[in-house]
């Protein structure tokens, strides 16, 4: 049924909740508590699907709840074993084509979160990998083996950051990751907002460092749970007046990673490339520890 303006309310495993109008079935499961796997959705992105890990029935319907719009009165299901079991096959035969290391027990990716939830393990990953690593950027570093094409970093370099810097190349199982003019990422478009590594689900990009796979988005999941993680400090980002809200994951007293705030009033889970790396001076080989003085002949010393 249609309730408040702008809302409306539908049923998810019996319990009704009350969406704002445009919202999904994506997140009438979220609303209702439900944590669907959605390798290829992320709220800060256009929806598309392509993954289908997320299926539920909507009125006795099969469909991906991530790009299916809530509609009012509409009775959702998603906890049948019917459906567990359709999710479980969706990530499972996406993970056969990925190699072991992708399901590590102390990688914090969302893919290697999922498995662990549905009960899949290393071994059913089973990819023989050999199509390489791109490392030649100082800020992104890429491993096409870990690539599932599911166009995240896509979808975020073009509708947030506007850089339109990345692409899908390559065909069918092939598919994969590659920087729109071709070449190495270092020689690419990439202005190095970090928002690739951010929205990639596998690993597949990631930031250099000890911060290497941490996102925003498993930061709050892998905090609580795990005693190794990192702890966290939200700051406000101050090189510049806009004000981004950032999260610094921090381990042994030193910055691991710092992260854009998927909750941050002004930047809504994004940053630009010093708010997300520019902690690096703080180690570099570089940077001044004491004073210096210039002397009569101009030496620095």
């Amino acid at each position: 049924m249609t309730g408040a303006r702008g809302t409306l309310t539908l049923v998810v495993d019996g319990r009704t909740v009350e969406l704002s109008e445009g919202a999904s079935l994506l997140d009438a499961a979220t609303a209702a508590g439900v944590e669907l796997p959605a390798l290829c959705s992320d709220s800060r992105l256009s929806p598309v699907g392509s993954c289908r890990t997320c299926l539920v029935r909507a009125d006795g319907r099969l469909t991906a709840a991530c790009v299916t719009p809530a509609a009012a009165g509409t009775r959702v299901s998603t906890g049948t074993e019917e459906l567990v079991d359709l999710r479980r096959d969706a990530v499972r035969t996406i993970v056969s084509a990925l190699p072991s290391y992708a399901l590590g027990p102390q990688v914090p990716s969302e893919l290697a979160r999922v498995c662990r939830d549905l009960g899949i393990g290393p071994e059913e990953a089973r990819g023989s990998g050999g199509r390489g690593r791109d490392d030649s950027h100082p800020y992104v570093h890429l491993d096409r083996d870990l690539c599932i094409a599911c166009g995240r970093c896509v979808r975020m370099c073009a509708e947030v950051q506007g850089t339109f810097a990345l692409t899908l190349t390559g065909r069918g199982a092939d598919t994969v990751v590659a920087p729109g003019t071709g070449g190495s990422w270092a020689g690419s478009d990439c202005v190095a907002c970090g928002g690739c590594v951010d929205t990639c689900p596998t690993g597949a990009i990631t930031q250099p460092g000890g911060g290497s796979g941490l996102t925003s988005g498993e930061l709050p999941r892998v905090v609580p749970r795990d005693a190794a993680a990192p702890d966290v400090v939200r700051t406000t980002c101050g090189f510049c007046g806009v004000g981004c809200a950032l999260d610094v994951a921090v381990r042994d007293g030193a910055v691991a990673a710092v992260l854009p705030a998927r909750d941050g009033p002004v930047n809504q889970g994004h940053a630009c490339v010093k708010g997300r790396f520019a902690h690096g001076f703080a180690v570099s080989e570089e940077r001044l520890t004491t004073p210096l003085l210039r002397r009569a002949d101009g030496r620095l010393e």
